[in-house]
C-alpha cells in the first residue's frame, strides 16, 4: 500500500470515528423532562334548598385521591363575589365530605374554587397543593 492510499484511509477512519463518538456525547440533545407537580383529585358538589325563605346553595368538597390537610378554600361566585375559608389544620380523609360552613344565595352559573393545603398520605405525603375546580349551578 502506498503512502497516499494509507493517509486517505486513515483520514476516512478518523472522520468516521469522530462522527460516531461526537454524536454519542451530546448532552444538549434531549434535556431532562421537568417533573409535573402532583395534584390531588377533588370533586365539588352543590346542594340547593330554602334558607329563611330564600333559595340558597351549599357546597361540599371531597378529595378522591388522598388524605389532606385543608389550609384554605377560595370561592368565587358567578356574579364576582367571593369568600375565603380556612381549614383550621383539620385533616380530611380520602372520600370524606368537607362542607363549606356558609350557605350562599343561589346564583346560576359557574362557581370556582381554589383548594390548597398539604397532602397527608401516600407517596406525596407532606407536599403542598393548590387545585382549581368549578361546578355549574343551574337556575332550577
Amino acid at each position: 500500500m502506498n503512502f497516499r492510499k494509507f493517509m486517505t484511509l486513515l483520514a476516512i477512519v478518523t472522520v468516521s470515528l469522530s462522527m460516531i463518538y461526537g454524536s454519542c456525547n451530546k448532552d444538549d440533545d434531549d434535556p431532562a423532562p421537568v417533573p409535573t407537580p402532583y395534584s390531588p383529585g377533588f370533586d365539588v358538589s352543590s346542594i340547593s334548598g330554602i334558607v329563611g325563605g330564600i333559595e340558597a346553595i351549599e357546597f361540599a368538597i371531597r378529595c378522591t385521591t388522598d388524605d389532606v390537610e385543608l389550609v384554605r378554600i377560595d370561592v368565587r361566585a358567578p356574579d364576582g363575589s367571593s369568600g375565603t375559608y380556612t381549614g383550621g389544620g383539620d385533616i380530611w380523609l380520602k372520600d370524606e365530605m368537607m362542607y363549606i360552613p356558609d350557605t350562599f344565595p343561589k346564583v346560576s352559573g359557574t362557581w370556582s374554587f381554589t383548594i390548597s393545603g398539604t397532602i397527608k398520605s401516600g407517596s406525596h405525603n407532606g407536599e403542598g397543593y393548590s387545585v382549581s375546580k368549578s361546578v355549574p349551578v343551574g337556575a332550577k
